[in-house]
């Protein structure tokens, strides 16, 4: 069925390889492709460049094929492929590597250490492994011009970043803004949400149910309160507003202590049988822009949205009816929450900051209480107050830092944003151009990512990277 092999590869296929590899560096195979073709179309290529203090693994070896068997198509069909190598040189692979070198962990301790010592550091550590990428892409026979690479802590590299920025900016395409990030307050850092599935834990919060009651509410909704349900009681003094779903029907539901507002679906869960009755409804919609009572006051805290209405009813199609009481609880702490905030001018406040303490006196929870450790004093304070309706444990899965197994909040972080929005129909026009394989990549996943496009949050609140030229 197949001939045999010859005697040379009989000999072995490692060393028969070996044969190979040394045979194209003799005749310096990419040099020759590109002289033959000097004067072809170019095919583009630039390496999705690595990140060279770390060291590659089997699993870069598929991915590299799949370049290096591309590259050589696009040779055969005549093209000039110029096999462009690149290396990853910022960003926080590199300084969680050197944290680790210098015995430091944080913010605070890289800070104290000196950012420039701190990023001298970073740039010395980023070709640790260089040698090893270049001998592993050797091996697999994956071409590369290593002799001429793109780094980008070269000069000519950040200014090229620059000069984009400056047409963006020049284009109305560049702005500041808040974004919703997953925090580690001890890192003092976002994750990405690749980090954040590294990282999850089951862990046991407070279950609790809190009333709204309403102000000056009309008609049957007089003397009446919504109900909120949360797992996060911390998120409670930054209370922005609660948010309905417009076609939603709610129940109007009567107790021995008062009226009550939410989904009749979710009642059981809150109130003992035989102890409640429904004795009216309304829609969502109707319940937009009622004000609520307060569940806290306090004095300072981080604004992160100005405005000058809280505590309204807002209405959004994001509040679901398979848990909770289809009331949202909406702190500043949520994207959808800050979404809501900005589109109605609803003012959001802090009461928590970047290393996930407080930031002001809430009660009896004082200036720099762990945000996890606040949550019993808070579930006492409205317990005394008559706002907590209930309490139980909730066991769950919660997001963990997976370098330091500290638990993440949300947090808004201030951010430079490019606007891809303005172009998010041009590139659905441009991506059904491309023929992708499978086909159900460019029409699923990636397709549905740019239907789903969000403007670009492009800066980092870090050390080791492109320096953002915006001076305000």
């Amino acid at each position: 069925m197949f001939e045999p092999l010859s005697s040379e590869i009989q000999g072995g296929v490692n060393s028969f390889e070996k044969k190979v590899l040394a045979f194209w560096d003799e005749q310096d195979l990419l040099a020759v492709t590109l002289k033959a073709h000097a004067d072809s179309d170019a095919f583009v290529f630039y390496e999705g460049p690595p990140t060279a203090n770390g060291r590659p693994g089997i699993h870069h070896v598929l991915a590299r094929t799949l370049k290096d068997v591309i590259c050589r198509f696009q040779t055969m069909q005549g093209h000039k492929v110029l096999r462009k190598a690149g290396w990853d040189t910022h960003g926080l692979p590199v300084e969680l590597e050197v944290e680790k070198q210098l015995g430091i962990s944080g913010k605070p301790e890289i800070e104290k250490h000196g950012i420039g010592p701190f990023n001298k550091a970073c740039r010395d550590s980023v070709f640790t492994y260089k040698k090893e990428w270049e001998e592993l892409s050797r091996r697999i026979g994956y071409l590369l011009d290593y002799e001429n690479p793109y780094v980008t802590f070269d000069s000519n590299y950040v200014e090229s970043a620059w000069f984009l920025l400056g047409r963006f900016a020049a284009n109305d395409l560049l702005y500041p803004g808040y974004k919703v990030l997953p925090w580690c307050g001890r890192c003092g850092t976002g994750l990405s949400s690749h980090e954040v599935g590294q990282g999850y834990k089951d862990i046991d919060d407070p279950s609790v149910w809190v009333s709204f009651p309403l102000i000056d509410a009309p008609g049957k909704l007089a003397g009446a309160a919504l109900v909120g349900w949360t797992t996060t009681p911390w998120t409670l003094p930054s209370n922005t507003g609660v948010c309905v779903h417009p076609e939603f029907e709610y129940a109007v539901i009567k107790t021995a202590d008062g009226k009550f507002v939410l989904l009749e679906s979710q009642a059981s869960a809150l109130f003992e049988e035989g102890e409640w009755e429904v004795v009216d409804t309304v829609r969502g919609i109707d319940l937009a822009g009622l004000s609520y009572q307060p569940l806290f006051e306090f004095d300072g805290g981080t604004e992160v949205n100005a405005g000058d209405r809280r505590h309204l009813v807002c209405v959004d199609s994001f509040v679901c009816d398979d848990d909770g009481t289809g009331v949202v609880h909406l702190a500043p702490y949520g994207a959808d929450d800050f979404r809501i905030a900005k589109r109605d001018g609803i003012q959001a406040v802090l009461a928590v900051g970047e290393e996930a303490r407080f930031l002001c006196q809430v009660g009896d929870v004082t200036v720099g209480t762990f945000f996890r450790d606040a949550n019993r004093t808070l579930c006492d304070d409205l317990k005394a107050r008559k706002r907590l309706l209930k309490k139980s444990q909730c066991h769950h899965t919660y997001p963990h830092c997976w370098r330091c197994d500290t638990p993440l909040i949300y947090l808004p972080s201030p951010a430079w944003f490019i606007r891809t929005t303005a172009y998010k129909d041009q590139m659905i026009e441009e991506n059904r151009k491309i023929q992708w394989a499978p086909a159900e990549i460019g029409a699923g996943r990636f397709g549905e990512w740019l239907e789903n496009n969000v403007d670009w949050a492009l800066s980092r609140d870090r050390y080791w990277g492109t320096p953002l030229p915006v001076w305000v």
